[in-house]
């Protein structure tokens, strides 16, 4: 998937992106970046970083403050772009969020367990894994789930 170009897009456009396609249908009130996943020159996907909402996360890293870390809180991309393009598109936006942003010093993910999910690609994109962690808090209505 070397043909993927990433780049920042508006809150708008992943806001849409995000709440259609993500499972969570959710965009997240403290999202700070925004970058599209093109394929051939279509919008293919999107991936947002901001603050994350819970305030311990600042005791994972020593030195930490809301202004040297990022949380990764969507990712989605469309299946047609195949196996790894997940991580290659994570490697692109940490390059340029170093690039860009060199306060950053650190970047927090979780794999939604509800979901199924372990981890595997931020395990793949040299995440540390640190352990499995509470289930996100999630309500059904008729047939939909909704996560708070």
């Amino acid at each position: 998937m070397k043909n993927l170009l990433v780049k920042p897009i508006p809150p708008s456009i992943a806001k849409t992106i995000i709440e259609k396609n993500h499972y969570s249908h959710r965009y997240p009130g403290a999202t700070l970046l925004n970058f599209g996943v093109f394929y051939k020159g279509k919008l293919q996907g999107a991936i947002t970083f901001g603050l994350g909402v819970c305030k311990f996360y600042l005791n994972f890293v020593a030195g930490s403050t809301k202004k040297n870390y990022f949380e990764l809180t969507r990712l989605w991309l469309d299946d047609s772009l195949g196996k790894n393009s997940e991580s290659r598109v994570i490697s692109i936006c940490f390059k340029i969020i170093k690039k860009h942003a060199p306060n950053i010093k650190w970047i927090l993910s979780y794999a939604d367990k509800n979901q199924n999910h372990a981890g595997t690609i931020y395990q793949a994109t040299n995440f540390l894994y640190v352990g499995i962690g509470g289930t996100t808090p999630s309500f059904k209505l008729g047939n939909k789930i909704f996560h708070t």
